[in-house]
């Protein structure tokens, strides 16, 4: 549908942003809404590998190679929603905020633990997936201003108390890679304090 006739467009952009929203609802309000619930974990799973897929046309399938900009157009209207409408940012905050604090069950099986880290791969792609809008295919009005997202990048995520040690070690470098954290950080130079302050919370 995304790369159908303008109705089929409409429909999905319609659709794809309720989805979104109801995902980063769920990774958002993971413990408070269903705390103890079994399911909540494989649940939370599916939601974020949803947005994850919805926000990366290469991992559709059922589009043709000439479509692509047409995939990328819709993919860059659901990014910029997620990062101008949908907070997505803050609701990323929220679930590493929680991370390292929630106290797991006795009965944690191999399966769930799995599902844990790609809940938090997952988060933390779609932490970064801004930065890479540019690679896609669209231009001149298909853009948006992606410093925005870098300031929210460095104030929801990179501010996060103890965030290297919430994190497991192998999702660390994908934060710390210079193709996001430069720009993020470019975007702020005229505030050196508040810089200062961000790298000294973030190296904790």
């Amino acid at each position: 549908m995304a790369t159908g006739t303008l109705e089929d467009k409409c429909v999905w952009i319609y659709q794809a942003k309720k989805l979104v929203s109801l995902c980063l609802f769920i990774l958002a309000e993971r413990y408070q809404t269903c705390l103890g619930c079994e399911n909540i974990v494989p649940l939370t799973a599916l939601a974020t590998r949803i947005v994850v897929t919805l926000t990366d046309p290469k991992g559709w399938k059922s589009f043709k190679h000439e479509n692509i900009r047409d995939a990328d157009i819709a993919v860059k209207k659901l990014i910029e929603f997620m990062t101008t409408e949908s907070t997505i940012y803050i609701c990323l905050r929220r679930y590493l905020m929680k991370l390292g604090l929630h106290v797991p069950s006795r009965q944690k099986s191999v399966a769930s633990a799995d599902d844990s880290f790609l809940i938090t791969a997952s988060a933390i792609t779609l932490a970064l997936r801004p930065f890479h809008f540019k690679k896609l295919d669209a231009s001149g009005a298909d853009q948006f201003d992606v410093k925005d997202a870098y300031r929210q990048y460095l104030s929801f995520i990179l501010t996060v108390p103890y965030l290297t040690k919430r994190l497991p070690p192998l999702l660390l470098p994908a934060l710390k890679h210079q193709s996001s954290l430069l720009p993020c950080l470019n975007t702020l130079l005229v505030r050196p304090t508040k810089v200062e302050c961000c790298f000294s919370l973030f190296l904790l």
